[in-house]
């Protein structure tokens, strides 16, 4: 009974891996030459200036000025509501 179970689980696992399909996965320094070779055919966009930097910089500021402002004027209707 224990040689019919054991090979039962055997055959079973032979099915297993036979059906078990393995996908060629190319060799990792082929994949960064992929990657290499798409980003230097990405176009550069102009150069980030000074300016850009500081316009950039100017309208986070402003944005977290006005994120402020309103959650002020909720707490004061929060307020204003209880």
């Amino acid at each position: 009974m224990k040689n019919e179970l054991a090979s039962e689980k055997d055959r079973r696992r032979r099915i297993i891996g036979n059906l078990s399909v393995v996908t060629p996965i190319a060799p990792l320094s082929q994949q960064v030459q992929e990657r290499f070779e798409a980003l230097k055919k990405r176009k550069v966009e102009g150069v980030f200036t000074e300016q850009d930097l500081d316009e950039r910089t100017q309208k986070q500021q402003q944005e977290e000025e006005e994120r402020k402002r309103q959650r002020r004027k909720k707490k004061k209707e929060k307020k204003a509501s209880n």
